[in-house]
């Protein structure tokens, strides 16, 4: 596994129970990619309060979905994610950009002293990961193995730098308000894949 020398690898955020700022604390319940990117443009905007209720929920009703997937079926993307369990939280996402904008979801969860992690996505697929706890948040190291490592029943990793090379752009991106410099790993990473023979 490649790690690139302007990345701090051995980052590891104090909490995942603790956000860097209002608005990540919002998106953290927001199940829907689009429903996300309205709201961080009307905050960035300063416009916040123009966001409807609905929007901000974090499931929409299944009436709310089909309207939503009328308007483009890219607006379903991560509505269909099971919705988090009491004291659960989403460290990080894969966002594709398939036709539906297909999600998968890095969660962490409080079991007493230790953090327990699970791989979700919108299919109802069950991932095995390693490791499935710690007493610490993951380093970004850790959480980049986890994710890499992801398996579901069907022995299907989340082939991200694959998907990438294969579609010539960044057919799958993946984003975290806890790990900043994640999404720059998986560029760089897709980056020198297409380079290599």
């Amino acid at each position: 596994m490649i790690k690139f020398a302007d990345i701090d690898y051995r980052f590891r955020p104090e909490s995942y129970w603790r956000f860097s700022g209002p608005l990540d604390a919002i998106l953290s319940n927001v199940k829907g990619t689009e429903r996300r990117l309205i709201i961080r443009a009307c905050c960035e905007a300063g416009r916040i309060e123009d966001v409807p209720d609905e929007v901000l929920q974090e499931s929409l009703s299944l009436e709310d979905r089909v309207q939503w997937g009328r308007l483009h079926p890219s607006f379903m993307g991560g509505e269909y994610l099971p919705n988090l369990e009491p004291g659960q939280v989403e460290i990080a996402r894969i966002e594709l950009k398939s036709t539906m904008a297909d999600a998968i979801s890095v969660r962490a969860r409080k079991d007493g002293a230790a953090v327990c992690y699970s791989v979700v996505d919108e299919y109802d697929a069950e991932f095995r990961v390693a490791p499935q706890r710690t007493l610490k948040p993951l380093t970004l190291w850790q959480l980049i193995r986890l994710i890499d490592g992801a398996v579901d029943d069907d022995s299907n990793g989340i082939p991200i730098v694959e998907w990438n090379r294969e579609s010539g752009e960044d057919f799958a991106q993946v984003v975290s308000p806890f790990y900043p410099d994640i999404s720059r790993h998986y560029k760089l990473l897709t980056a020198t894949a297409r380079v290599l023979p």
